[in-house]
């Protein structure tokens, strides 16, 4: 499970898209394009980050 899952905990099966055990970076953004897409009657939340 991600940090961002751990903080934001799903409630349900369907309610959150991850890059899987591996991690990857510049997903979050396509994610959250897919998601509201898929989903266009729910609110979609992305969190990204920028390290120095």
């Amino acid at each position: 499970m991600t940090i961002s899952a751990q903080a934001v905990r799903p409630r349900r099966p369907g309610q959150w898209m991850g890059p899987g055990a591996l991690g990857s970076l510049g997903v979050g953004t396509g994610f959250a394009i897919a998601a509201g897409l898929a989903n266009p009657e729910k609110e979609v939340i992305t969190a990204t980050a920028r390290s120095r």
